[in-house]
């Protein structure tokens, strides 16, 4: 499973040197069998993620779906949690606006905040996880071999 700490996009490396790990890492591929090559592509169509896609889903979907999509299943729930909590507040204290509605509002924005990070970071966060995938995979065949 790729690191956990892909929930702050500005603690992973920038796309440049990420850049340079894939290149070593398909420098380190090309060193493998044909048998071995095959199943780390496999694998890699497979299991791979787009950017696009995650920044769409940040975009356009609320509750943290694009957690989901990473298999970042517990931040997921946590976010989702947090985001049907928040919302029952303002809600059920629409018309009272008191200080709850008001804090209510305030962790709403909050979570927009932190989702406007992943929506400009997407990219670096989609190929620094799509990296770990084949850099755990690679170390897999190379284990096995």
């Amino acid at each position: 499973m790729p690191d956990p700490t892909y929930m702050l996009p500005f603690t992973h490396p920038n796309l440049l040197e990420i850049e340079a790990q894939e290149e070593r890492l398909r420098e380190e591929v090309a060193q493998l069998k044909t048998d071995a090559k095959r199943t780390f592509y496999a694998h890699l169509n497979q299991e791979s993620k787009d950017p696009d896609t995650y920044a769409a889903l940040v975009f356009l979907l609320f509750l943290g779906v694009h957690h989901a999509y990473l298999r970042q299943y517990k931040v997921f729930l946590l976010e989702a949690t947090w985001q049907i909590i928040m919302w029952g507040l303002v809600i059920s204290h629409w018309y009272q606006y008191d200080s709850i509605a008001s804090w209510a509002w305030l962790g709403l924005g909050l979570n927009a905040v932190f989702d406007g990070l992943h929506l400009f970071f997407s990219q670096r966060i989609v190929r620094w996880y799509n990296y770990q995938l084949a850099r755990q995979q690679h170390n897999r065949l190379q284990q096995s071999s």
